[in-house]
């Protein structure tokens, strides 16, 4: 092969591992690269679906190199009093099962005619998916007054809106954890367990006074089976899955360079040895 189809060769070869780097980055960043939004609030979504360490969970404590003794623990409500103490813990609002499903009765045969829902605002704000309130109510949280600590929801007629006032009696979905009506509460919650033959996870929503990071690797380290959902989770999952999206383009793309260096460096050195000696 004459030096100019060399050249021709290694030019090719060049090219041809650029777009296959390329292509491959391409495809790694579309079907592998996180971009969830980080919450910006300091509270902290903690619901039930897994009910041990699955993907989300493994790539947090991983990030954070946390080891928990169990890893099919998961938040019960007999813990949340001594979550409730625990550093960084504000409030808690925990979500009623027996009050929604009243509600949800008593609008659909028509006993209540109108009623005003009161969910705390971060819950519609950042956490409506996790918290099921994007699908129940169906309301754009953009466009509701979210600046207290609760958001207002008329429902009338098959139909949800926001309420601009603040209504003199509106249901409370999530229960606010206060020691003194938690008994009141379970056995209100424990009554309609065994009237409907239901079942009730937790799914509750902590507002914090202290670091959040810290009360969130706390319940991840304690509970790392429940689910969660914070600006400090989200962070992390998307620099873990990012990181480990742009470790995987670099061994790729090493790879690819490797065998393109080799395929240009080969024929000049064929070339070379059948080049006949000088006498």
């Amino acid at each position: 092969m004459t030096p100019k189809w060399i050249n021709v060769l290694r030019l090719l070869v060049v090219c041809a591992a650029v777009a296959v780097i390329s292509g491959f980055t391409c495809i790694c960043f579309l079907s592998d690269y996180c971009t969830d939004e980080v919450p910006d609030t300091d509270s902290i979504f903690v619901y039930t679906v897994d009910r041990g360490v699955d993907t989300l969970n493994r790539t947090y404590l991983d990030g954070k190199k946390i080891r928990p003794a169990d890893e099919s623990r998961y938040i019960l409500y007999v813990d949340i009093p001594a979550i409730s103490q625990m550093e960084g813990v504000e409030n808690i609002y925990v979500f009623d099962d027996s009050l929604i499903t009243e509600l949800a009765d008593g609008l659909n045969n028509g006993e209540i005619a109108e009623a005003y829902i009161a969910v705390p605002s971060d819950v519609m704000k950042y956490y409506g998916a996790p918290a099921g309130t994007d699908y129940m109510f169906r309301l754009d949280a953009s466009e509701a007054p979210l600046n207290g600590e609760y958001a207002y929801i008329r429902c009338a007629d098959g139909d949800t809106a926001w309420a601009s006032e603040v209504p003199a009696d509106p249901y409370m979905l999530y229960y606010k954890y206060d020691p003194a009506t938690w008994d009141d509460f379970m056995a209100r919650l424990d009554d309609y367990l065994v009237e409907y033959d239901a079942i009730s996870d937790v799914n509750m929503l902590i507002t914090t006074n202290a670091d959040p990071a810290a009360l969130q690797d706390s319940l991840m380290e304690k509970y790392p089976g429940s689910n969660y959902l914070s600006a400090e989770f989200a962070r992390v999952f998307r620099a873990e899955t990012n990181k480990a999206v742009w470790v995987k383009v670099i061994v790729f793309a090493l790879a690819v360079m490797a065998v393109a260096a080799a395929i240009v460096i080969l024929p000049g050195y064929v070339a070379k040895k059948k080049r006949p000696a000088k006498r």
